[in-house]
């Protein structure tokens, strides 16, 4: 296998952090969650990442996504998959990053009421207390943001994708 800079993004819900937990199990590969990686670093004192996403606010929030991804391809150079937040590519510098190391985006496809009927159950999720229709609207916002993806991955694709290998072909 080539060398791989992949970049997972999709709406909050969409089943990203489960289809990375699913890839890390390669040993040839680093599965990394950007949002785990900028609370483990920074959020030390809080108890979660949507506290931390509100003391600093979502402005500082962004950059620190930036920041991070810099120092995970700085650190691992190649065969990574990072899972983006969902409002992660919101950040135009995150989008040019991305291209400026070679990566491939792949956007994990996912309807609002699937991502929805997630969110509810999963709790914890600051942007969800502003209710569905704050939410159907933001879904509908970063929709273009995700389809500028290289690589579109439908849930059904992404139940049978079980390691790295088995993502292969769809890249």
């Amino acid at each position: 296998m080539t060398q791989q800079k992949l970049f997972l993004c999709g709406f909050s819900g969409a089943g990203k952090t489960t289809f990375g937990d699913k890839l890390s199990k390669s040993s040839q590969f680093q599965v990394f969650d950007l949002d785990d990686e900028i609370f483990n670093r920074m959020g030390s004192g809080y108890d979660h990442l949507s506290e931390y996403i509100e003391e600093i606010g979502i402005e500082e929030f962004r950059k620190d996504e930036l920041d991070m991804l810099k120092l995970l391809d700085q650190n691992f150079k190649d065969n990574y998959l990072i899972i983006l937040g969902g409002g992660a590519l919101e950040t135009p510098e995150v989008a040019e990053f991305i291209n400026s190391v070679d990566g491939k985006l792949i956007y994990l496809e996912a309807t609002f009421a699937e991502c929805w009927q997630r969110i509810k159950k999963q709790g914890g999720r600051p942007l969800a207390k502003k209710g569905e229709a704050f939410m159907s609207q933001l879904f509908e916002s970063r929709l273009p943001l995700y389809k500028k993806a290289q690589v579109l991955l439908t849930q059904e694709n992404a139940s049978a994708v079980d390691t790295i290998e088995d993502l292969v072909p769809f890249l």
